[in-house]
């Protein structure tokens, strides 16, 4: 069920600073559309794969499903 918009709390938010130029700017950009379309189901099969083998790189997820990530 979506948050609700017009409540303060209803939108967790956090703050990371990082010194990154603007390749990596894109990509975080990029990651956090991919993370919003699988939060509500519009994600791509590439853009769900792509997000398996991150979370695999990072050490979360299921090792077992993801077996081209090396």
């Amino acid at each position: 069920m979506p948050n609700d918009l017009t409540e303060n709390n209803a939108i967790p938010m956090a703050m990371i600073m990082a010194d990154v130029d603007s390749n990596g700017t894109r990509l975080i950009v990029a990651l956090i559309q991919m993370l919003a379309n699988m939060k509500q189901g519009t994600a791509t099969a590439e853009e769900m794969s792509t997000l398996e083998t991150i979370e695999h790189l990072v050490g979360v997820g299921n090792p077992e499903q993801i077996t081209h990530a090396n």
